[in-house]
């Protein structure tokens, strides 16, 4: 059974390594940053690579790591590994490493969330593109109604492996849609209902205290099949 539960779970994460890249913000701000759409067509696949690569080290150390420690939780396989194979140098490197990735990653997620609120949702509002003065003062105010909101949420959740998957989650929920968008072209509400219909299944079981690589990796599914009827559904 736990050799079931063990594929599943690798699974979850090769699909989640497969997708994420389309959520990710710091990808988007590189496509932002590009200097053509040649440029990006040619660093996607790169990117690509490079996180199989990412995926591969880890899945080294975690699996490692379940040889040596074989009654660990086989979701806590990279952590336990790193925490307890690794020299107290390498450790104290790895760390370093990880939280610089972290305050890289939150800073660029807070910037693309405050700048998409700001040029998407006020403008939509107002009913008229925001000039660059109050596209800069709705940006500041929206990066500070994140932090403080990214506070209160650290306050309930303290694991960084659970705020992991949760993140997951949720950008399995908007994957469907984003990805499909590049190709076809997408009814407005269609989208707006896979995205939600994604993100209620998600907090469903956040809810339901089940946070784990197969109930977090789950909503891109959902969101699909979503996608699809009501995409079929609305056009009639």
């Amino acid at each position: 059974m736990s050799v079931i539960i063990e594929l599943f779970t690798g699974l979850a994460f090769f699909i989640y390594g497969m997708l994420h890249v389309w959520a990710s913000a710091d990808f988007w701000q590189r496509v932002y940053s590009a200097k053509n759409d040649r440029v990006v067509q040619i660093g996607t696949p790169i990117i690509g690579v490079l996180l199989i690569l990412l995926g591969l080290g880890i899945t080294l150390i975690a699996y490692s790591a379940r040889i040596k420690f074989p009654d660990i939780d086989p979701a806590q396989s990279f952590v336990y590994g790193i925490q307890n194979m690794l020299s107290p140098g390498m450790l104290a490197l790895g760390v370093i490493l990880i939280f610089a990735a972290v305050m890289s990653s939150a800073d660029t997620i807070i910037f693309v969330l405050a700048t998409n609120f700001a040029k998407d949702g006020v403008a939509r509002l107002k009913g008229h593109s925001l000039h660059a003065d109050e596209l800069r003062r709705y940006t500041r105010l929206s990066i500070i109604g994140i932090i403080l909101i990214g506070t209160i949420l650290a306050y309930f959740f303290r694991n960084i492996i659970d705020i992991t998957l949760i993140n997951a989650g949720i950008a399995m929920s908007v994957t469907p849609a984003i990805a499909t968008a590049f190709k076809w072209r997408l009814n407005t509400n269609a989208i707006i209902l896979s995205v939600v219909i994604g993100l209620l299944y998600t907090f469903f079981w956040i809810v339901q205290g089940k946070i784990g690589p197969e109930t977090m990796i789950s909503p891109v599914f959902v969101s699909t099949f979503a996608l699809i009827f009501f995409q079929k559904l609305l056009k009639k």
